[in-house]
């Protein structure tokens, strides 16, 4: 098993296919037979009982991803382990299964990786743990979001040597491909609007949001090493009026940290400081900056 902290490149799918849901050959739900000592929850467990669980990915535009990445990591009382990774087959589905010690979980988070070669999010989500008889079939697809090439992209050249990076409707990113973990990702850079009408999994259900941008493939700012956080604007398609000032929020990743000394948990969508409307656009106030590529949001204070 490995902990929760791992490498993007490592898990790269080795083949993929798609196809929309409504073209693609209906496939069923795979099935888990467990036993019953793997089904019934023991005495000594205060918390959710999983042993195997099932789920879906497509896209927000409705496409069946074969060879998508799917890792679950339980989180116990005093750590958090991530299962090995599963990849998603025919119609798109998974199947998990929970090994001792780790079923008695209190919650679980959900990792998908989509295949190499589509601009395609990272997808996120903290599934209600809902088994029955040790088993938790996901009622909702696990959706990676597409995503647009930049509109700009300087060659690389110079690694060290900050610019800027521009894509359409006017988001922006400015930064130096060196001062990235995965810099090296930097000529496939992807990024788009969140605009699917289903909400996104890992937003808090109370939180409402004026903008949603979502990066791909995700990398993490260096900040470890004292590398400067990615400076942005963003759109503005609300129209909230010059000066508005805005929270910040971001969505950790593999390894995401706020800080040289605050980690900002895997899939957790938390608070990074502030901005304002400047020029039509968002901006970040200073020491707000995005500290990893993932996916950002907006709402106005």
């Amino acid at each position: 098993m490995r902990r929760c902290v791992l490498a993007l490149g490592a898990f790269a799918a080795a083949c993929s296919s798609s196809a929309p849901a409504s073209e693609a050959p209906v496939v069923p739900r795979p099935t888990i037979t467990l036993s019953e000592t793997e089904r019934t929850k023991p005495a000594s467990c205060n918390a959710s009982w999983l042993a195997g669980s099932t789920g879906r990915v497509t896209t927000d535009g409705g496409e069946i991803l074969v060879g998508a990445s799917v890792a679950y990591c339980a989180y116990h009382p005093d750590s958090a382990v991530c299962l090995p990774w599963v990849k998603t087959t025919e119609g798109g589905w998974y199947t998990v299964l929970v090994r001792e010690p780790n079923r008695c979980m209190e919650r679980l988070s959900v990792r998908v990786i989509p295949p190499e070669g589509r601009r395609l999010s990272d997808a996120y989500c903290a599934p209600a743990l809902s088994a029955i008889d040790g088993v938790l079939d996901l009622a909702r697809d696990l959706r990676v979001y597409s995503l647009d090439a930049p509109t700009s992209l300087p060659p690389r050249g110079d690694a060290a040597q900050t610019r800027t990076v521009s894509f359409a409707g006017g988001l922006e990113l400015t930064f130096a491909p060196d001062d990235l973990v995965e810099g090296d990702l930097y000529d496939k850079l992807s990024a788009a609007p969140v605009t699917d009408g289903e909400r996104p999994c890992f937003l808090p259900p109370e939180l409402a949001l004026d903008g949603l941008y979502a990066f791909g493939p995700a990398m993490n700012v260096s900040v470890f090493a004292g590398k400067p956080k990615v400076k942005f604007k963003l759109p503005n398609p609300k129209g909230l009026p010059e000066g508005a000032a805005v929270e910040l929020f971001v969505l950790g990743g593999s390894g995401t940290q706020l800080d040289d000394t605050r980690a900002i948990e895997e899939g957790s969508f938390v608070s990074i400081g502030a901005g304002r409307v400047r020029e039509g656009r968002v901006v970040p106030d200073p020491g707000s900056e995005l500290p990893a590529l993932t996916v950002v949001g907006y709402r106005r204070k």
